[in-house]
């Protein structure tokens, strides 16, 4: 149960680094749309309708209420990637070191950021911990 358990970790820290690197490439996105990098393809859109922002007012307006969810989708993205950055640290530390509370929070940080496999993997190390209590000794 202890080794099934280190695996679905490690696959799961794995698949966390390759999140944190969508993560990163949607706050570099989200920052260059947030900061005017491409606001003249964003303002043609709007102008000739095939961005609809939802609200009504000025073009320059519209485009100040996607600059608003841009740097709101930013910041979100940056919450995200520290979660993730924590949680795959926790991953690989409780496939070593077997310690009940480290697989506690796999399985919180695993429900936070709905990784079902990190979840799985902090059940069964928590389960293999409470049936063999030498392997929390080690």
């Amino acid at each position: 149960m202890k080794k099934i358990s280190d695996i679905v970790l490690v696959i799961g820290g794995i698949l966390g680094i390759l999140a944190i690197l969508g993560f990163l490439a949607g706050t570099i996105l989200s920052a260059v749309i947030a900061n005017g990098g491409i606001k003249d393809v964003i303002v043609s859109g709007i102008e000739d309708g095939s961005i609809n922002v939802g609200t009504d007012g000025t073009t320059e307006e519209k485009y100040q209420y996607v600059v608003a969810v841009f740097k709101i989708m930013m910041v979100l993205f940056i919450v995200l990637m520290v979660f993730d950055l924590m949680c795959v640290i926790i991953c690989f530390v409780s496939a070593k070191k077997s310690k009940s509370g480290l697989y506690i929070a796999d399985i919180a940080l695993g429900v936070l950021l709905g990784n079902l496999i990190i979840l799985i993997g902090g059940i069964l190390g928590l389960i293999a911990v409470n049936k063999d209590p030498q392997l929390s000794n080690q």
